[in-house]
């Protein structure tokens, strides 16, 4: 069976996230030091590195993914922060 070189389409596994451990590695080493804005065309990849980090989390790290997408208002972005905070909170680790 052929593999493309290049998959686009729906989000994938962290096993068939093929290409991209160097830009996990640097998303990693960045995020030691300063936030992180991933942006990039639709279907290439963001939402797969967003759940690899979040199933992997390195030590220290508490990762946490929410879609802020269909969000109209900055007030809605801090409400689902403040949200996202407090299950983790209620989440026994």
């Amino acid at each position: 069976m052929h593999r493309p070189e290049f998959y686009t389409g729906e989000p994938v596994e962290a096993g068939d996230l093929w290409f991209r451990d160097d830009f996990v590695d640097l998303v990693w080493d960045k995020l030691r030091r300063q936030h992180v804005l991933i942006s990039a065309p639709r279907r290439t990849g963001k939402t797969s590195v967003m759940n690899h980090l979040v199933e992997a989390p390195q030590d220290g790290f508490c990762v946490i993914y929410q879609n802020v997408q269909d969000l109209s208002h900055p007030a809605d972005l801090f409400q689902t922060i403040l949200d996202n905070f407090y299950e983790q909170l209620e989440t026994p680790w």
